[in-house]
C-alpha cells in the first residue's frame, strides 16, 4: 500500500501492520524457532481451552470446546457459511456501508445481496430497527459486522438483541464477523451476539481472530 500513492497520502484501506510487534509476540516467535521443524501444525487441546477461558473472562460468554472450528481466516469463514447454509438464489442481508468482502460474498455464490443501511444519528451511526425487520424477511443469512467496519460502531446489547430477534422470527442465520472485538477505545464493552441467549447462539456462527 505504501508504493501505490504519493508520499503525502496516508493509505488506510489495507489492514497491514504499521507498528512494531509487541515484545511478547517476538518472544513467542523466537521460542518457536528453537524447534527445528517448521512444517504444518495442528490446534492443540490447550489452545481450545485457552480460547474458552478467554471468551468467558473477556465477555462472560460460555462456549464449549467442541463448538470451536479453526479456519484460515474470517473472510473465508463468512463465505463458507453463506455457501453452506443459504439456499440457492436466496438473499443475504448486510448493513451498509460495510467492509467490501462482505458486500461481495453473496455474489460469489449466485445469491442476492440485500441491504439494511445504518443511519446517521448526529454522532455516528445507528440501527434502523424497523427497516432491519423489513429487510431480513426471507433472507437466508445476515452478515453482521460487530464492531462495525468501517463506521466503527459498537452495537449495544439492546441493538444486537433487536437484530437477533428479527433474525429468529425470520428464520435467518446470523453470521457475525467479530474480528475487531478487542479493539474498543472508549470503554464500551464488546458484546458477542451469540452470548445474549442460547436460542440466538443456536442460529449464529461467530467469526473471531487473534490477527487484529
Amino acid at each position: 500500500k505504501w508504493s501505490r500513492y504519493a508520499p503525502d497520502v496516508l493509505p488506510m484501506w489495507v489492514a497491514d501492520m504499521d507498528f512494531a510487534a509487541a515484545p511478547a509476540i517476538i518472544q513467542a516467535l523466537e521460542q518457536r524457532l528453537h524447534h527445528p521443524v517448521l512444517g504444518y501444525g495442528i490446534a492443540s487441546a490447550a489452545l481450545r481451552s485457552q480460547i474458552v477461558a478467554h471468551l468467558a473472562l473477556a465477555y462472560g460468554w460460555k462456549v464449549q470446546e467442541e463448538d470451536i472450528v479453526f479456519l484460515p481466516g474470517v473472510v473465508p469463514g463468512f463465505n463458507m457459511a453463506v455457501k453452506a447454509f443459504c439456499a440457492p438464489e436466496s438473499a443475504v442481508l448486510v448493513q451498509t456501508p460495510v467492509y467490501r468482502p462482505m458486500l461481495e460474498a453473496p455474489g460469489h455464490w449466485g445469491l442476492a445481496r440485500r441491504e439494511a443501511p445504518l443511519v446517521r444519528d448526529g454522532t455516528g451511526y445507528a440501527l434502523d430497527a424497523a427497516a432491519f425487520r423489513a429487510a431480513v424477511q426471507g433472507a437466508g443469512a445476515f452478515l453482521l459486522c460487530n464492531p462495525h467496519n468501517p463506521v466503527g460502531k459498537v452495537f449495544s446489547a439492546d441493538e444486537l438483541r433487536a437484530m437477533a430477534q428479527a433474525c429468529l422470527s425470520a428464520g435467518t442465520l446470523i453470521v457475525a464477523d467479530e474480528i475487531h472485538a478487542g479493539l474498543g477505545l472508549d470503554g464500551r464493552p464488546h458484546v458477542p451476539i451469540a452470548s445474549l441467549d442460547p436460542a440466538i447462539a443456536a442460529r449464529t456462527i461467530t467469526l473471531m481472530s487473534p490477527s487484529k
